[in-house]
């Protein structure tokens, strides 16, 4: 057993499964007889758009082409309309139509449309190019009143001038030839079974499917008559002189039905526009009364008769909201919505599942509804009276002496009523009994609550709990919020009593008078409470919440939609209602526990608003505002009134919308969406402008899109109409977009805009390679400078060097070779002096030919000192003389090889090259012992290589006492060329001496230059 407990404002209600437990429901106000709203068709939702909204006066026609675009054909031409907005039709120069006077419209499968003109004849326009099929002398220039098309393909109008027949774009005036005698046709519809009636100027004719001649019938029609047929085979006719009636027995197969003209009665109805349904209710547009009528079963008054006006089961005027009192076509688009056009504007009616209350005035705002039991009816107060509201009307059921505040039903016949200064009344199958309150203690209406039997409770703000039980109170002292009086008290399972706090704290008494308190984790003050045996739902000023145990979890939204005032909670069949201030919402109770324990998860839900007939939001000042009633449905209390919601016609809409791309808006210039399109350049901002043919319920249509090269994934879902991009650079680019109707289905692939934004001057791919190769040769330019400046430096190095080697040179000339010379000359002649036996004289002979070979040495290096180094192509050759040479003077081979053909090496280098070299192989020869030295000079484009080996015993490099002088000037020297060598030996392993100089300093700037040319002009030229 489950009970549903409300509290707002402090009044409550308790409901529970059985027959004799009743809700509790309340209006402060005059009553006026509820009834079901007379003028909108039950279950109907009513839109209406007049000029303020953009829709045309005068609509004379309507149409759905295959996209869903619904199409208007008015006096002041032709529009579409996507359920938000109207656009006038152009031609394909983007020009309005010849003609602006649009009296019949036909949607052709193939998308075009077939157009009647008032006095121009007919037309078909498709993708904006207008062909007139047939002028206006076709129809002796009067104008067309409706349009049919056969499965054939033929197309057939009506006009007063006459019946068109339009077969492969070849129109036909049909004559008393093909059986039709009359000068007039007034209308033309083509039946589900194919065959085709006209209403002439006297008769009513029939072409039955697969013939092709017109046979008169024997039913008179007068004027203006229009004829329809019903899927039950039942014709219907209407015209101004007789009125709307049905022809019975009249088929394909028996025409001989005799029906003269009736004679009109005062409250005939009449038919401008006339329609059967999906559903099989018939719409039509009584122009004569200004109305629009409703048969819901028309089939009852198919009996020959004129329809009079108190048989319709709807009638709706101007002031029921209709756009005008002068109503015209009527058509039925795709998803089931019925529209109509007037002089004034258009209306439209949808299926709902909500069916208002009428007859309450605006101040009558809580209901207080009991449960079914075979019983629909609902408690309603007025001011003294307590009043019955069943299908049987409303009936006063009893009358108290003060104004009355609060009323509480605890049996099918017993009711408590609380007012503001005489206290309670029991009322008792309309008796009324006064019952004294407790003494001590204010009181108030709001904390008072049945107990599930015959009595009530009550808190004062003593904090003292009453409890009449049949005869007399109760009391016990309960102060379940320390200072704090709760707001409100309802009952609970067994004897529980729930009490609420503003702060949004929950405190509960069980029989046995144990208090459990809960602060559920949402702000402000707990509206209404649905106990169950296993969890309990909360609804309050902020969102929705559950107690499991100790333990309370909450939300306040679902995604993007707030739960704001939640003050009515309904299970049922695994759903939950929840009465929020923006709508009813309906959430799977699964997904609902789901939410509350993981806000990141967005559950299923529906919300039912004021687009589904159900207007305003959640009362906060009304006790739980969903109550059960009969047959599963429910009552829905809001702040404008009282709603039946039966959930079996909710009806779920399986038509995916069809998306369009309407216009692309750069930077303020609106162009037309067309695949391909090249934009710019230098586009700051982009505006996509879309819409989606889902004419339900327009407003609530949501669109995904995304931009290829932008958009990782799709953005949305939204219901705005267009998407924004601000400073996308030049490049292609796809713009997605796709839609889901009312209920969530999507329209799958959507539409696609591929598009170009088009560089500027200087972002063109020629101008990029024009301004790369122009920043290539700017920095091969910073190159060579570079490279100018270093050899620059190196020759003023070189020049330094070289005078600091020539003053060098001449000091050791004038100097210490000039001294030598002189010993050598004082040895000689010491020499000359000794006997030439004497045992010293052949040694002092070798000692001055060693000193003199010496000495001869010396003059050559001083000479290599003082002589400029110039370019030289044989670096090589000068390296193995000197090798050579060398290797006469220690008696040791030496070998010279080359790689690569030899280069010119940059003035200054050379020299410093030959040094290095001879230096490293006079160590060899001096110094290694070695049995051979091998020289190896290499010539690559990257530079100059020079390796010195020999296979001598070889040194340690790692100790410092072996970096001789010899070897710290090779390395000066090749630092200050920039050059790098390197030394490898190893004891009884030789000892190998590297050279390496790079490019920039081996061939100097002008080889650089001539080098980079001939591979350049190489790669060019193939």
């Amino acid at each position: 057993m489950r009970r549903i407990l409300a509290v707002a404002g402090g009044v409550d209600m308790a409901v529970t499964g059985h027959w004799h437990r009743w809700a509790r429901l309340a209006v402060f106000a005059m009553l006026v007889a509820p009834a079901l709203v007379r003028g909108v068709p039950q279950s109907f939702v009513h839109a209406a758009w007049a000029g303020d909204r953009g829709a045309p006066g005068g609509i004379r026609a309507l149409a759905q082409t295959p996209d869903g675009y619904l199409w208007i054909g008015s006096l002041t031409g032709l529009y579409r309309f996507d359920g938000v907005t109207f656009e006038r039709a152009l031609d394909e120069h983007g020009h309005p139509l010849p003609s602006a006077s649009i009296t019949a419209l036909l949607a052709a499968p193939d998308g075009a449309l077939w157009i009647g003109y008032f006095q121009a004849g007919v037309a078909r326009y498709k993708d904006g190019h207008l062909t007139v099929v047939a002028d206006g002398s076709r129809v002796n220039r009067r104008y067309v009143r409706s349009i049919a098309r056969a499965r054939s393909g033929v197309i057939w109008a009506a006009s007063p001038g006459g019946l068109l027949r339009i077969e492969q774009g070849t129109p036909r005036t049909v004559d008393a030839n093909d059986g039709f005698d009359s000068m007039a046709a007034w209308s033309v519809a083509v039946d589900s079974s194919d065959n085709v009636w006209v209403t002439g100027d006297a008769r009513l004719f029939l072409m039955k499917a697969g013939t092709s001649r017109f046979v008169a019938t024997g039913v008179e029609v007068g004027p203006l008559a229009t004829v329809i047929r019903g899927d039950d085979g039942t014709v219907w006719v209407s015209e101004t002189t007789g009125g709307l009636r049905a022809v019975p027995g009249l088929t394909e197969d028996h025409t001989a039905v005799a029906m003269g003209m009736p004679l009109r009665p005062d409250d005939a109805v009449t038919a401008a526009g006339l329609l059967i349904d999906r559903r099989g209710r018939m719409w039509g547009t009584d122009d004569n009364n200004g109305r629009l009528f409703v048969l819901e079963n028309p089939s009852r008054l198919a009996n020959g008769r004129v329809v009079r006006s108190d048989e319709t089961d709807t009638r709706l005027s101007e002031r029921d909201g209709l756009t005008s009192g002068m109503m015209g076509p009527v058509f039925e688009d795709r998803e089931g919505t019925l529209w109509m056009g007037s002089n004034t504007g258009l209306d439209s009616f949808r299926s709902s599942a909500i069916t208002p209350l009428s007859g309450l005035s605006d101040s009558q705002r809580m209901l207080y509804a009991m449960p079914g039991n075979n019983d629909d009816g609902a408690w309603l107060t007025d001011i003294f009276r307590v009043l019955r509201v069943d299908s049987d009307g409303v009936r006063t059921w009893a009358t108290v002496p003060d104004e009355i505040r609060g009323i509480y039903v605890v049996s099918r016949n017993r009711l408590w009523t609380f007012s503001p200064r005489t206290g309670a009344y029991r009322i008792d199958d309309g008796v009324v009994t006064s019952v004294p309150l407790p003494a001590g203690g204010r009181w108030s209406w709001q904390q008072v609550t049945p107990d599930g039997r015959d009595g009530v409770w009550m808190h004062s703000d003593a904090g003292e709990l009453f409890h009449w039980t049949g005869r007399e109170w109760h009391g016990v002292h309960w102060s379940p919020f320390g200072k704090e009086r709760p707001t409100s008290l309802v009952h609970g399972e067994g004897d529980a009593v729930w009490a609420m706090g503003a702060d949004g704290r929950v405190a509960m008494r069980d029989g046995s008078g144990t208090t459990r308190t809960w602060a559920v984790p949402l702000p402000g003050t707990v509206r209404v409470i649905d106990v169950s045996q296993d969890e309990t739902l909360v609804g309050s000023e902020n969102g929705v919440a559950r107690i499991v145990g100790d333990r309370a979890e909450a939300t306040d939204h679902f995604g993007a939609y707030a739960l704001v005032n939640v003050t009515g909670i309904y299970r049922a069949g695994g759903e939950v209602w929840l009465n929020t201030a923006n709508g009813l919402v309906r959430v799977p109770l699964d997904a609902l526990r789901r939410s509350l324990s993981d806000h990141s998860y967005v559950p299923p839900f529906r919300v039912f608003d004021e687009r589904d007939g159900l207007s305003g939001g959640a009362d906060i000042g009304a006790p739980n505002t969903l109550f059960p009633a009969r047959n599963g449905r429910f009552w829905v209390h809001t702040l404008n009134g009282i709603y039946v919601f039966d959930p079996s016609k909710v009806e779920t809409n399986p038509v995916a919308p069809l998306v369009f791309i309407r216009t692309v808006n750069a930077d303020g210039e609106a162009l037309p969406a067309s695949s391909g399109m090249a934009i710019g350049p230098e586009v700051r901002r982009m505006r996509f402008d879309f819409t989606a043919t889902s004419l339900a319920v327009p407003g609530r249509v949501q669109f995904r899109y995304r931009l290829d090269g932008v958009d990782a994934d799709w953005q949305g879902p939204s219901t705005e109409r267009f998407a924004t991009y601000t400073r996308l650079p030049p490049g292609h680019y796809v713009f997605h977009v796709v839609a889901a109707n009312e209920d969530g289905v999507w329209s799958g692939q959507g539409a696609t805009l591929p598009f170009d934004i088009r560089p500027q001057f200087f972002e063109r791919t020629i101008v990029r390679a024009a301004l790369a190769i122009l920043l290539l040769a700017a920095i091969v330019l910073s190159c060579i400078l570079a490279v100018r400046r270093s050899n620059a430096r190196v020759r003023l190095q070189l020049q330094a060097q070289f005078a600091e080697r020539h003053r060098m040179g001449r000091e050791i000339q004038d100097t210490l070779l000039e001294s030598m010379q002189g010993v050598l000359l004082s040895l000689s002649a010491a020499a000359d002096g000794l006997d030439a036996c004497h045992p010293f004289r052949r040694d002092l002979g070798q000692v001055i030919e060693g000193a003199e070979k010496t000495v001869g040495a010396m003059r050559e290096r001083v000479i290599e000192l003082q002589t400029r180094p110039v370019a030289s192509d044989n670096l090589a050759d000068r390296i193995g003389e000197a090798g050579a040479r060398l290797g006469q003077v220690y008696g040791v081979p030496f070998v010279l090889a080359q790689t690569g053909a030899t280069r010119s090496v940059a003035a200054g280098v050379e020299g410093e090259v030959l040094a290095i070299a001879t230096e490293a192989m006079r160590n060899a020869f001096v110094h290694a012992r070695a049995s051979r030295v091998v020289c190896l000079a290499g010539f690559r484009s990257e530079g100059v290589t020079v390796t010195v080996s020999d296979d001598g015993h070889g040194f340690d490099v790692t100790d410092p006492d072996n970096e001789g002088s010899g070897l710290s000037g090779m390395r000066d020297r090749a630092l200050m060329l920039g050059a790098t060598l390197t030394v490898h030996s190893g004891p009884a392993t030789g000892t190998r001496i590297d050279l390496s100089i790079p490019r920039s300093a081996a061939y100097g700037e002008g080889a650089r230059q001539r080098d980079w040319w001939k591979k350049w002009r190489g790669r060019t030229s193939r």
